[in-house]
């Protein structure tokens, strides 16, 4: 499961005849803070080069799980609507 980013697909919970859009998803932060002034950070702070390396590579495989899940969940939203998926 993510931590910072996740799925979200406004179809997920219709039924099959009830879409009234194409299938759709869109990517969306999940965990976040906010700074003085209003600025977003995701992930935590970073003191070292180290640190700074591990947490970009986290980031990166992160974003690559949840390109995974979107399509996934886009392809099951087509399947849906086409009526060859779950209800």
């Amino acid at each position: 499961m993510a931590l910072y980013f996740e799925v979200f697909n406004p179809l997920n919970k219709w039924k099959k005849g009830e879409y009234t859009l194409a299938p759709q998803v869109s990517i969306r932060i999940a965990t976040y803070r906010t700074e003085s002034g209003g600025a977003v950070t995701v992930g935590p702070y970073l003191a070292s080069e180290i640190e700074i390396d591990e947490s970009i590579n986290f980031l990166i495989k992160e974003l690559e799980d949840v390109r995974k899940q979107a399509k996934r969940e886009l392809k099951a939203s087509l399947k849906k609507q086409l009526g060859k998926g779950k209800e």
